[in-house]
């Protein structure tokens, strides 16, 4: 008997150490500069980790339920430090604690900002090795501004890595818009079947589907609504046909859909006599009509016509809108032609939407 049970704790401590390894990370650092108990910070997803410096060494040992991002704190706070993880196991971390200058803070304050951070960072390591790719890549590739640096690492480490789950990451961080479906589709088509089963590269697969949608829908008719406006009057996409209309789902909480606003404005007053009608629909959540009104007011935006999908009247037909036209994510602008059919959406960025219509009606 007694065998039979030192057997069964045999086997549940190996079953137990089985269902923890995967899950396992190790940092081993070294950060030259810092000073006896001194702390470093780990954030890991909603995960917080700390650990004593001693002699500049420290320990942070945690666990993640899939590979993901982790981010390091320097002592006393500052700029972070931060890294993909592809696997479990152990990083070699090593960096100098130094400091950065960031400026001025708020409008109006001249004192400048002096913050700690880590320099001269070398990781070592199989959970970093295509992490160390892609930033060596983007540092080293090419020349000109940052962006089209970072875009060549970012085509580049997917491509030659169709197995890790840092493609899958980048992909789902870096090119989720609406605006890149088709250099999005080809870079996630080139994945793996293991590489598309890591849980980024599923993410942006439920992204890339609803792209898909906006991509099939253009030459669509465009779906019918009929709503209340703010004047309390009906409003049918049909009353604009024969014209070019902008559909602009936004919302007053929406800091990108109110940026947007003064070029919406430019663009109204050099169109709206060349068969040209913009109609906005707010997704206001739970903001008082108040607020949205007085949006409108502040963006100077009166001059079309205003739907919110969330008065008692329209609320009922909201879901099948947003639906309809696969709003997801605002600002979303949806370009109508006077044949009633949809040209093209864009989610975010509009700067399609603007080139066709000085296309359509010159610059």
């Amino acid at each position: 008997m007694k065998k039979i049970l030192t057997t069964l704790i045999a086997l549940c401590a190996i079953t137990a150490y089985s269902q923890e390894t995967p899950n396992t990370h190790r940092i081993e650092g070294t950060l030259i500069g810092a000073k006896n108990g001194d702390r470093i910070e780990l954030t890991a997803g909603r995960q917080r980790e700390s650990a004593v410096i001693t002699n500049e060494k420290f320990v942070l040992n945690f666990t993640m339920a899939q590979p993901d991002q982790i981010r390091l704190l320097p002592p006393g706070g500052g700029m972070q430090f931060q890294m993909f993880l592809q696997q479990p196991g152990t990083v070699k971390f090593t960096a100098e604690l130094g400091t950065t200058n960031m400026g001025r803070g708020f409008p109006g304050d001249d004192t400048s900002r002096t913050v700690n951070t880590f320099t001269n960072v070398v990781l070592e390591g199989d959970p970093v090795k295509d992490w160390n790719f892609y930033t060596n890549y983007s540092r080293n590739a090419g020349e000109g501004e940052t962006r089209g640096r970072g875009r060549e690492a970012l085509i580049a480490t997917i491509k030659q890595h169709p197995d890790s789950p840092l493609s899958g990451w980048l992909l789902n961080m870096n090119l989720s818009s609406q605006n890149q479906y088709e250099m999005a589709k080809e870079l996630y088509e080139g994945l793996s079947e293991k590489g598309k089963q890591s849980h980024y590269a599923q993410l942006f697969k439920r992204t890339l589907d609803e792209h898909a949608k906006v991509a099939a829908s253009k030459g669509a008719p465009a779906p019918a609504f009929t709503f209340i406006d703010k004047d309390g009057k009906t409003i049918s996409l049909s009353d604009f046909k024969g014209k070019y209309v902008l559909l602009d789902f936004w919302g007053s909480w929406c800091g990108p859909c109110r940026q947007s606003h003064p070029k919406m404005v430019a663009q109204y007053e050099k169109y709206k006599d060349k068969n040209f009608e913009i109609i906005g629909l707010a997704e206001e959540r739970n903001a008082a009509i108040e607020v949205w009104l007085q949006a409108i007011e502040d963006d100077k935006i009166g001059g079309w016509r205003h739907i919110n999908l969330r008065t008692e009247e329209n609320r009922s037909k909201r879901e099948e809108v947003l639906a309809n036209y696969n709003v997801r994510a605002f600002p979303t602008k949806v370009l109508i032609n006077p044949n009633g059919e949809i040209m093209m959406t864009n989610v975010g960025s509009s700067a399609e939407i603007d080139a066709k219509l000085e296309e359509v009606f010159g610059k």
